[in-house]
């Protein structure tokens, strides 16, 4: 269990948000195999998780991660090829209720009008989503082209679309 916590991040003005890159990133030069991210919080975050590059990764597991990203994403991934699992991550602005108080709602505004999607999966083969909450992002879950998968237990509060399954071919898989 790692905190990130981001002092100097915003709490009430929109045109302060600091655009922090990701937290944790994949390489971009080697292939990603077999990670664990487990009970992870981020405080003040503007994207959490980035795990898109040209190489795959396999076998990547988020678990019990917790945040409000100011960007609108959470876990990103592209290009992951066998069972990426994101299970009971929660996503939700008052997560600095007790250390910072709450988020301005222009804050949240700012986070909605980005139009991103809290968890957001490219070319992504079997993906498991199992107990994800999201609340005040614009989308809960965008599924990209040629990604397919199960989600179980989730619950998408204060968002514009919940799921948006997109494709790029004719035959779908879910």
């Amino acid at each position: 269990g790692i905190q990130f916590w981001y002092a100097h991040q915003t709490m009430n003005d929109p045109a302060k948000i600091i655009k922090y890159p990701p937290t944790i990133r994949s390489s971009q030069e080697k292939a990603v195999f077999g990670v664990t991210l487990s009970c992870l919080s981020f405080f003040g975050e503007y994207f959490a998780m980035d795990f898109t590059s040209p190489q795959i990764c396999e076998q990547v597991l988020f678990e019990h991660c917790y945040g409000y990203p100011l960007s609108g994403r959470f876990i990103r991934i592209d290009k992951c090829y066998d069972i990426p699992r994101i299970l009971h991550c929660h996503i939700n602005p008052a997560n600095l209720r007790c250390f910072k108080g709450d988020y301005a709602k222009a804050v949240i505004d700012a986070v909605v009008a980005q139009r991103t999607f809290a968890y957001d999966l490219d070319h992504t083969d079997n993906a498991q989503v199992v107990d994800a909450f999201t609340f005040g992002t614009w989308g809960g879950i965008r599924l990209g082209p040629a990604t397919y998968g199960q989600m179980t237990n989730f619950n998408f509060d204060c968002v514009a679309v919940g799921i948006l399954k997109q494709g790029d071919g004719d035959f779908n898989r879910n």
